[in-house]
């Protein structure tokens, strides 16, 4: 699909005794494409929001929607509306009001500006509360009516800027499904900042991952888990299982033995494999790809973290409740072809032989 939100080489740099918070940052989306912005605190995230809004100037680089380049337009120009983790209500108005506030600011006038707010307002399921105080409100509402009073405005672009960090599990989850019946009937452009790895997961078509400020992968969230890009990637995601070794005519070669994968390049790279893809087994299985002790078992709910010594080897599998392990047993490692991935890493250079 072709681009709608196109962010090229973006730059900014808060101060000069800093390095930059977003730094050459290219990334793009697709017309109604919810794209989820993760990475560790300080990581850039809100400052490419900034700049998406116009609320921040980059250094170099630009940002277009549709196609139209939006270096110079004023934020209230630009076709795009920001929601902030806090509500930011109007307390002086209704909740009605509130929603009606954009198209009202747009030039359109009082009575058509509240039939517009009034569709949001039942679109966010709360149809019977428009002539309320906002002050009335619980904060799940709170957050439904500023979720209306920012599509009310018809942005091109909605900006989600952790709108739901501070919900509770079951009302963010609620926020969750919200969101995901308002794509349905509006098809928003939505690229949303959070730190929840869960929300980015559930919610978003794509998730981007930045890290200090760079673009460390873009891609899909099953993609993202089990096909990193780099190893920052791997571990920011919680993978564990990392055996670095060497890639020849299409198998690994590492401690943990010789293992295929059939589409990698030759060289140093690093095999990772996500810890809930590892299968245990009966040590005599055949199919076992490796066999050692059990080191340890922490369970987590239903779902048990069981840690293996293969030669000297660590494996981390994450197993249910059908699999049984205990401290000290011997089982087999299973790890499926289809679940390896590579990750290139350079070579250290041979050691020169010393001249006599």
């Amino acid at each position: 699909m072709m681009p709608y939100l196109e962010l090229v080489g973006l730059r900014r740099q808060h101060s000069s005794n800093q390095p930059p918070a977003v730094n050459n940052l290219t990334l793009s989306a697709s017309r109604g494409e919810v794209v989820a912005l993760l990475g560790p605190s300080g990581s850039g995230k809100t400052t490419v929001l900034r700049l998406v809004a116009g609320l921040d100037e980059p250094e170099a680089g630009s940002v277009s929607v549709g196609g139209r380049d939006l270096r110079g337009v004023a934020p209230e120009r630009r076709g795009i509306a920001l929601m902030f983790q806090r509500p930011l209500l109007f307390p002086h108005l209704t909740v009605l009001d509130n929603i009606a506030f954009a198209p009202r600011m747009a030039g359109v006038s009082r009575r058509d500006a509240r039939v517009k707010a009034a569709r949001f307002l039942e679109l966010v399921q709360l149809d019977d509360y428009g002539d309320r105080s906002v002050r009335s409100l619980s904060g799940g509402q709170e957050q439904r009516v500023a979720l209306a009073r920012a599509l009310a405005a018809e942005p091109d672009v909605l900006l989600l800027d952790e709108p739901f960090s501070a919900l509770d599990p079951s009302l963010r989850a609620d926020m969750h499904q919200l969101l995901a019946e308002v794509r349905a009937v509006i098809e928003p452009t939505i690229l949303m900042v959070t730190h929840d790895q869960t929300e980015a997961t559930s919610v978003a078509d794509s998730i981007a991952l930045l890290v200090d400020g760079h673009l460390e992968q873009h891609d899909t969230p099953d993609r993202l888990y089990t096909q990193p890009a780099s190893l920052v990637v791997s571990r920011f995601l919680g993978g564990v299982n990392e055996f670095p070794g060497v890639v020849s005519a299409g198998v690994h070669i590492s401690d943990i033995g010789h293992l295929l994968v059939p589409d990698a390049a030759d060289g140093g790279a690093v095999l990772v494999i996500r810890q809930e893809a590892v299968f245990l087994a009966s040590p005599t299985d055949t199919r076992a790809d490796a066999v050692g002790e059990v080191l340890s078992v922490e369970s987590a709910g239903p779902r048990r973290t069981v840690t293996v010594r293969c030669d000297g080897i660590r494996v981390v599998a994450e197993v249910g409740p059908a699999q049984s392990a205990r401290v000290g047993d011997s089982v087999g490692v299973l790890l499926p072809v289809s679940q390896r991935h590579v990750v290139p890493v350079p070579m250290s250079p041979a050691p020169v032989p010393a001249t006599r």
